[in-house]
């Protein structure tokens, strides 16, 4: 998909949609792979997951190319992340990208998954906006 995206798309702005549940049901490659062939074509990948899709590696597949990740659990949600993913493929999205490493203390967690949930507060104009996020590691 990535190589037909490079070849057949109208502009230099070369983005490919993703829509799924996250399962790797046979394709074969790594998302190292898919990053790397990506990054070499110039195309951001946009991951939409649905559900209970498996998040860590489209967010990170989404990440690495420049593009985004968004995640529904329900269909209903998909409205609004339409709209979301339109605006930031014609360029008029408003939107922060945030990193930041996250380190054990030495006997704390040694085994097993664990989440962090907090939030990130944002301030545009007179009003803050608090952005939701969860992380596992």
């Amino acid at each position: 998909m990535i190589d037909y995206v490079s070849k057949n798309a109208p502009n230099q702005n070369k983005a490919l949609v993703v829509f799924t549940d996250g399962e790797d049901t046979g394709g074969g490659r790594t998302p190292d792979d898919i990053i790397k062939f990506a990054k070499q074509l110039n195309i951001k990948v946009f991951m939409m997951g649905l559900g209970s899709a498996e998040v860590q590696n489209l967010a990170y597949i989404a990440n690495q190319t420049g593009g985004a990740f968004m995640f529904a659990r329900e269909a209903p949600q998909l409205m609004t992340m339409f709209g979301s993913l339109g605006k930031l493929l014609n360029g008029t999205a408003n939107y922060y990208r945030t990193s930041w490493t996250m380190t054990r203390s030495p006997g704390v967690g040694t085994s097993g998954t664990y989440w962090v949930t907090s939030s990130v507060q944002v301030k545009i104009g007179g009003r803050t906006v608090y952005v939701p996020f969860r992380v596992d590691y």
